[in-house]
């Protein structure tokens, strides 16, 4: 299919072409077709980030078709991207009913509810995600849930099998060494924070972590060095800009050249996915 390279199309526009499309639809393929045009510029639009286009194309193909998985799927990520979990709830759950070996509508739900706090379920659709499919790489989100809801174990075991089964993937460095400095297992942490930050050196939650370990621990110049990589990555994080300060304090402190004063303390805060 070729799509629009300009914005010459206007919701109101498109939304006209595909009407005068489906008055022509007289057989089920036509239907069918129509229903994948739809939803090929829902694709489109979803891709430049007009979500609001996108949800009215893939809504104009399950009009056309309402057994399109593929396009429940699709506006549900679009729906939960914007923050609306009761209708991209309702679109995965959607999937999952026309297609109860969708391991995609599993885990794109499983996510939703971590995001607001339904961990048990979260964690039960991560797992029929990889009931459905073993070598889903779902298990550094199930750890993040289990994390959460405080069971460590099994968090852990599920971030040791991330790794093993994606030894690049930073983000599950990141969240088993938030948890390893959690437990105060500080040599670990600060190991997976490096391993993190190697494999993307823009993650900013990892520099943080390490910063707040290093200045628990008294390591004042690399603790300064991290949170200025933070001030760096994101100019507006104020807690990072906070510690700079009370850090070159204690530094100036510790060389004698001023009144003592507060050594900077720990930062907790939320383990990032």
């Amino acid at each position: 299919m070729t799509y629009p390279i300009t914005e010459i199309f206007t919701r109101q526009i498109l939304c006209l072409a595909l009407a005068l499309a489906f008055a022509g639809c007289g057989s089920s393929e036509d239907t069918r077709e129509a229903a994948l045009v739809s939803y090929e510029y829902g694709q489109f639009y979803a891709h430049k980030g007009d979500h609001g286009t996108a949800i009215a194309c893939y809504s104009d193909a399950l009009r056309l078709d309402p057994n399109y998985a593929a396009a429940y799927l699709a506006r549900g990520v679009v729906y939960a991207s914007r923050g609306d979990r009761a209708n991209a709830e309702a679109d995965f759950s959607n999937v999952i009913r026309l297609d109860a070996d969708s391991a995609d509508a599993y885990v794109h739900r499983g996510i939703l509810y971590v995001r607001h706090g339904s961990l048990d379920t979260a964690i039960a659709d991560f797992s029929e995600a990889l009931r459905i499919d073993p070598d889903r790489h779902v298990h550094n989100e199930r750890g993040y849930a289990y994390a959460l809801k405080g069971d460590i174990v099994l968090a852990l075991a599920d971030y040791d099998r991330a790794i093993k089964r994606q030894p690049n993937q930073p983000g599950a460095y990141h969240n088993r060494g938030t948890l390893y400095m959690q437990q105060g297992q500080g040599e670990n942490a600060v190991a997976d924070f490096n391993e993190a930050i190697r494999l993307n050196p823009g993650l900013v939650e990892a520099y943080k972590r390490r910063g707040e370990l290093h200045a628990r621990t008294g390591n004042l110049e690399p603790a300064l060095t991290d949170y200025r990589r933070v001030i760096a990555l994101n100019p507006d994080d104020a807690q990072a800009a906070t510690n700079i300060e009370r850090i070159e304090a204690a530094l100036r402190e510790k060389q004698g050249d001023t009144e003592p004063t507060e050594v900077p303390g720990a930062v907790n805060e939320r383990s990032a996915e």
